[in-house]
């Protein structure tokens, strides 16, 4: 359900800013659909507050207000609904706001439920919701949009909130260049020892001292059975190398598939780079031995003209996919 809950949403995003995030959403979850049953009974309304307003409301963040009102004939009853709207920026309930839920569903995607507090809603009546942005809002295409409601007892139905508003910005609200530059120069960098030696960051790794150095093509090894994953790691080491094999002794590339202590995935891997021995990579399967290629691959320089051979870190990886599906998003925006 929540699947078709996020193409609702992406669809109603493709007015906007949100249409790159709104095609990836769709080309993820193309399979499920929401059917737009017609127009929710409610309005909604999103405007910003000034600090005065809500004092209580951290200085660094930003106040801001939804208004529900009833505008159908039947009371908005029980726990028995949910409104869901897209925000790219985070959003949070005002801490003393009892009436209802907000919840994260994934990325960009909230959900607005009844909460303990929560009275029905009668025709005529509105709602007023305080929120709290934890960041700057610099522009209105960052504010909410595209708000839905669901009931219950018909989840794969979308109602579309079509009297929505988003207030205005008021003229103080407006963030300088000033204002971003100096909250840009409060970005740190990273040093490169600070970042995992591959990504996703692995579920394991240890660096170690030293490196494995390598001025020929090293011999890569490994049972027969792995002749596809052979030709891969030799193909990969080629670009850095003019000619030649290394010498007899020099650290080799040696595949393997063997059971990993602590790592049951079949696409688990154990990567070890050691300075005298070389690479060693064992797999739970041949495609544990495929994925430790892929992180492999990423510990490699840049091929070009001007290599003259490979330097690697010593270190141990032990990682396997965290999900069966994968996918890559491509924002081009």
């Amino acid at each position: 359900m929540g699947n078709s809950r996020q193409l609702a949403a992406a669809r109603a995003d493709r007015r906007g800013p949100l249409a790159a995030a709104s095609l990836c959403a769709l080309l993820a979850i193309a399979s499920a659909a929401v059917a737009f049953a017609g127009a929710a009974p409610v309005s909604l309304r999103w405007e910003l507050q000034s600090a005065a307003a809500r004092p209580s409301v951290p200085k660094d963040s930003v106040p801001a207000e939804f208004t529900l009102t009833n505008t159908g004939t039947q009371a908005l009853a029980g726990k028995r609904w949910a409104i869901y709207f897209n925000c790219m920026m985070d959003v949070e309930l005002g801490a003393d706001f009892r009436q209802l839920v907000l919840e994260r569903v994934t990325g960009y995607l909230y959900r607005l439920r009844p909460g303990d507090g929560y009275a029905d809603l009668r025709p005529g009546q509105s709602l007023h919701i305080p929120l709290v942005h934890p960041d700057t809002l610099v522009n209105a295409a960052l504010a909410p949009e595209g708000p839905y409601l669901v009931f219950d007892n018909a989840p794969e139905e979308g109602l579309a909130i079509l009297d929505f508003q988003r207030a205005p910005f008021p003229a103080d609200h407006a963030t300088s260049p000033e204002q971003i530059y100096a909250r840009n120069a409060g970005v740190v960098p990273w040093a490169e020892t600070q970042l995992p030696p591959v990504f996703p960051t692995p579920r394991q790794y240890q660096r170690r001292a030293g490196t494995v150095q390598w001025t020929a093509q090293p011999q890569v090894v490994g049972a027969p059975e792995l002749h596809a994953e052979l030709a891969a790691a030799d193909a990969m080491l080629q670009p850095y190398f003019s000619g030649g094999s290394a010498p007899a002794g020099a650290p080799v590339v040696r595949l393997s598939v063997a059971a990993i202590a602590g790592l049951e995935e079949p696409e688990g891997y154990e990567l070890t780079i050691d300075p005298k021995a070389g690479v060693t990579l064992i797999g739970v399967s041949a495609a544990g031995v495929s994925r430790g290629l892929a992180s492999l691959r990423q510990l490699l320089p840049v091929p070009g003209p001007a290599i003259g051979g490979v330097a690697l870190p010593a270190l141990t990886i032990r990682d396997a996919p965290r999900f069966a599906y994968r996918g890559l998003m491509l924002d081009v925006a």
